[in-house]
């Protein structure tokens, strides 16, 4: 997730979320680099907040401790993570919104 991020961050020459949506909509930012950034950026949050298939660790985690941090970690965390993904994905990636077009054929084309 860092790698995607510093992809960006690198690309777009700001740390500001909505400067690097900026960039995107600007075109400023390659569509090959756009991608990779996309999906390191989710492989990263699909560990946090435990999607298939990377959700391998969770039990491990929740297996050594009482049963209310246990449900604490599982619900505040996944909560969390959600809410920044979501943040994140429609604050840099326009494209996926409901509102624009969010297609296969929309990323290709901008190659």
């Amino acid at each position: 997730m860092l790698y995607g991020f510093s992809l960006l961050y690198g690309y777009a020459g700001t740390t500001n979320i909505y400067g690097i949506a900026a960039g995107v909509q600007a075109g400023q930012l390659p569509p090959a680099t756009l991608f990779v950034s996309l999906l390191l950026v989710l492989v990263g949050f699909g560990f946090k907040i435990s999607v298939v298939p990377f959700h391998f660790w969770a039990p491990d985690v929740y297996e050594g401790s009482p049963t209310p941090i246990a449900g604490f970690l599982s619900t505040a965390s996944k909560a969390a993570g959600f809410a920044v993904l979501l943040r994140f994905l429609l604050a840099v990636y326009p494209s996926l919104h409901p509102n624009g077009v969010c297609s296969l054929q929309s990323w290709l084309s901008l190659q």
